[in-house]
């Protein structure tokens, strides 16, 4: 099962002098990883290398060595978001020189066991694929629309109560079907639109 992580992490791993620094974020999307890892670097205008992955679900992942040797940096800090079936998740690992030369297979188990730590000090939660709807409904029909979103424990993103109701609503894929078929059988007082604005 995929994992998500709450809330910012980092932890610190020093080897032989050499210092690593690694953060560990939740993203709300997938552009969200590149300012993140900029804001990083701007914390640590001093390091010589900020290496980083962002794993934002099985298929999309991506990885930087920032300038260390070919694989010994961002692809190791992916095996470790892989390892902890992290999505929706971007490490940055920030390294200070400490005047030993580590070799790549010293690079790889450093950014690693970094990016390892401050992954295992987080706070997760199961991740579970949604897809957003709205809902467009008279006001004496919002009532029911919320239950059935609740039903399916679904959540409500925002919603906008007048004599014509508009919610927005994150539906779990897996109850999806179930939720449409609900909504589509009571018939006209409640009108769906997926995300691309298509009226079902």
């Amino acid at each position: 099962m995929a994992n998500a992580l709450v809330e910012p992490t980092e932890a610190q791993w020093v080897v032989k002098g050499s210092k690593f620094i690694a953060y560990a974020a939740p993203l709300s999307e997938p552009e969200a990883a590149a300012p993140w890892i900029q804001s990083i670097r701007a914390l640590h205008p001093k390091a010589r290398h900020v290496g980083s992955a962002v794993r934002w679900d099985q298929e999309w992942e991506r990885w930087d060595d920032d300038g260390e040797p070919s694989g010994s940096t961002g692809r190791p800090i992916l095996h470790a978001l892989q390892s902890a079936e992290a999505v929706r998740t971007a490490v940055g690992v920030v390294r200070y020189f400490g005047g030993t030369l580590l070799g790549v297979p010293g690079l790889i188990r450093a950014y690693r066991g970094a990016a390892e730590l401050a992954l295992a000090a987080g706070v997760w939660m199961p991740f579970v694929p949604v897809q957003t709807w709205w809902v467009h409904c008279d006001y004496p029909h919002l009532s029911t629309a919320l239950r059935w979103v609740q039903a399916v424990e679904g959540t409500v993103r925002s919603q906008r109560v007048d004599t014509r109701c508009v919610l927005e609503v994150d539906i779990p894929e897996h109850l999806e079907s179930q939720w449409k078929a609900r909504c589509l059988a009571y018939g006209s007082p409640l009108q769906l639109l997926d995300s691309t604005g298509n009226v079902l």
